[in-house]
This record gives structure tokens, sequence and C-alpha cells, in this order.
């Protein structure tokens, strides 16, 4: 009977290494030698959690079950020790207010099994955890800042029913020695993920970023490459590799003097920031539009405005992404910016899966009216369909499509994404 229970332990032991084995570690390092990398962020676009890594740091992708949306391993957001453990646990968590706090205790599929409400002062605060059975679980607390989330391991043999008791108050002496016993066992960042999920890696070297998005399945080290694109006020942007094209992955917002919508021409350079009608460009500069979305420009002026070494992409570049990404009836999905920040309305099936982040910048028409900040988004090509008309391409927020036609005025202010040469 000993024996049969000694096999089952480790049939159950195995069975949580390799649930463990889908915790995913990622790491970075430049494609060319000599290239120091400075920071990285990695974002998870479902749940927009993030974690943020300094040089050449690692982290570790975290797998959870769906819902359970933000994991931490961070002795400042909470911890549990010891972890593994094959006995009782202890969670401790601390509070900036005094607040209702309710923890929620689940199993690996993501059941709840176990809950707890409590009235708590602000402080440092404890809690007793007992496992049913051995495994994986996690552990959600909801506060008035937000939901977070721990992962405990229970490697015991006894069955027992799981409880969330509340412990006391954290005392100075005892911080101490909880910190001695979680040393080893929180060296590494985190970021959870479900299955499905696009993580996004914006990786800095110096002025250039270079942004990379992936559904993660196995632990990866990334070769980042770095291409520069610096307008001529020395304003840095992000890029991102997409098929054989590096592409800006945000709006040109290069500015040499604006204009009112009141003002333009098919023939000669004008630049716009959405609703502003002045003349001053640190006026406009300060907007929050001219921030979020960039610079709309008349055609003449989009044909000018693109960094050294980047162009304003003809029809052709633009069918060549599009094609690239499935087709003009999903590309839209693949690059306009996921969730509901800047797109208003549904947004539905928007994955950014691709990072080049479409923003819905609206437009100046040659009515001198301003229109569709939220809802849409237009972007010239540099390929003339007559004299009067020029290829774009647009998208709106209601579908994933992105279109293609020709029937808009030069005199129209559109954004500009430039592509490398």
């Amino acid at each position: 009977m000993a024996m049969k229970k000694v096999i089952c332990f480790i049939i159950l032991l195995s069975f949580i290494s390799k649930a463990s084995a889908q915790d995913l570690t990622i790491s970075f390092q430049p494609k060319v030698s000599g290239t120091k990398i400075d920071s990285i962020r990695a974002t998870n676009l479902r749940t927009n959690q993030f974690v943020k890594l300094i040089g050449g740091e690692s982290f570790v992708l975290v797998k959870t079950p769906t819902g359970i949306n933000s994991l931490q391993y961070n002795p400042e957001a909470g911890y549990i020790y010891p972890n593994p453990t094959d006995g009782d646990a202890t969670f401790c968590f601390s509070t900036n207010k005094t607040q209702e706090v309710e923890i929620r205790l689940y199993n690996l599929s993501g059941k709840l099994l176990n809950q707890n409400r409590q009235h708590l002062e602000q402080g440092t605060h404890r809690f007793k955890l007992k496992f049913p059975v051995a495994g994986i679980y996690y552990l959600s607390v909801l506060k008035s800042d937000g939901l977070v989330s721990f992962k405990a391991i229970y490697t015991g043999s006894k069955i027992q029913n799981c409880s969330i008791q509340y412990a006391g108050s954290e005392k100075s002496n005892s911080q101490k020695s909880d910190a001695n016993q979680l040393k080893g066992a929180t060296t590494a960042k985190t970021l959870a993920y479900s299955d499905g999920d696009f993580i996004q890696y914006s990786v800095s070297s110096g002025l250039n970023t270079t942004i990379l998005t992936e559904t993660p399945t196995v632990s990866k080290a990334f070769e980042v490459e770095f291409v520069s694109c610096i307008d001529k006020d020395n304003r840095s942007y992000k890029v991102v590799k997409i098929g054989s094209q590096w592409w800006m992955a945000e709006n040109l917002a290069y500015l040499p003097v604006v204009s009112p919508p009141s003002e333009g021409s098919k023939t000669s350079p004008y630049c716009y920031v959405y609703d502003y009608s002045g003349t001053n460009v640190t006026t406009a500069k300060s907007t929050a539009n001219y921030v979020t979305y960039g610079v709309l420009y008349n055609w003449p002026a989009a044909l000018a405005t693109c960094p050294p070494g980047w162009h304003l992409p003809g029809d052709n570049e633009w069918t060549a992404l599009t094609t690239f990404l499935g087709g003009k009836n999903v590309a839209g999905g693949k690059i306009k910016e996921s969730g509901y920040t800047h797109w208003l309305r549904s947004n539905a099936g928007a994955t950014n899966e691709t990072g080049f982040a479409a923003l819905p910048a609206g437009y100046r028409n040659p009515n001198s009216i301003f229109s569709g900040v939220g809802n849409n988004g237009f972007w010239w090509s540099s390929t003339e369909e007559n004299p009067y008309f020029v290829w774009c391409r647009y998208m709106y927020d209601y579908d994933i499509s992105i279109y293609r036609n020709s029937f808009l005025y030069k005199e129209d202010g559109f954004s500009v994404r430039c592509v490398r040469d």
C-alpha cells in the first residue's frame, strides 16, 4: 500500500512538472554584435499587463487559465511561501488603504475552489492557505486598484479541505524572516499568458526600437535587428518587420509647419493636427491628438516628410503588406491596435499581431472639416491614379478589412506610415 502511494505521488509530481513546463523563458540578444539592448517592454495584448526589463534580462511567461489576468512573482505585490510547499502555505500582501479585499483560490483548470472576503486596514496582512490535493493552484486578489494573481504548487500527499484563513497583520521581524524564505523563488520577472494570447515586445537600443509580436508556445531567445528611423526633427520612431518589409510602427509626427483646416492645396504641402485650428507648431504639438495620432498631411506634404532612408509606400508596397497578411479582408485586423483605447466602437477581431498598431486618426477633408477620429484611419500611398486622385488605404472600427481606393483628393489630410528604402 505504501509503495502504491509513492508511485502515485511520483506520477503526480511528473504531472506538476509537465504543467510547470508550460512556463516559457524568453530572452533577447542583438542580431549585430556590438549592439547593446537597453530595455524591453513585454505586453500581453489581451490583458494589457506588461513587464519591463533592463538590458539583457530574461523573463518567464507563466501559463494561466483564461480569465486569470495578472500573475505576479513580485514581493511588492505579494507572495506565497513556501512555494512549492508540501503542507500549508502563507500568503502575504499589502493594501495602501482601508478597503474590502476578496481572495479566491482556483485549480489548474480555472475552477473556483474557495474564496474569502475581508475588510482590511491599510498595511500588510497574512492568510493561511490549505490546498486539497497535490497540484498547481492560482490565488487571485481583488482590490480597489485591480486584480492580481499568484501561482502556487502543492506537493503534499495529504488530502484535505481547501481553505483561506486570515492570519493577522504582518510584524516587522517576521517580514525579514519571510523575505529570507522567499529568496531564490522570485528572481525571475514574469508575465501571465493563456493559449492564443499575443505577446508584444518593444525592444530598444539607443534611439532605435523594434517591435516583435508572437503567440508563445516554446521558450525562445529572440535575435533582434535594429533599424534607424529618425525624422528631420531628430524624433525616433518604432519600427516593425512584416514579411520582407520594414514599416514604421507609429504614425509620422514630423511637423515643420501647421495650418488650420480651412487652408489647403493639392499642389503645395500642408500639415494639420486633428481639431487644431491655429498656426503655432509648439501649441499644436502639445495637443492630445498630436501626441496620440501624429500629423495629418496632404499628399504633397506626405511625399516630402519621411525620414532619411524611408519613403512613402507605393500602392504596390501596401498591396504586398496586405497580401502577406492574408488579403485585404483580414489584414486590417492584424495591423489595427487591439482593444478600445483609441478605436471607439466594436473593433471586433483586431489583434495587432503584427505590431503595426494602426490608429484611428481620422482625416481632414476638402470641405475643411476634421472627421472620424476614433472611428477610422486613412493612409497615403505615393501612387497617383490620375492628376486629381491618389491610391490610399483606410480602415474602419467595425470590421477587420483594409480598404483600397483612389477617389480621395490630394488636398485631403491623411496619416503617413513610411516604409524603409
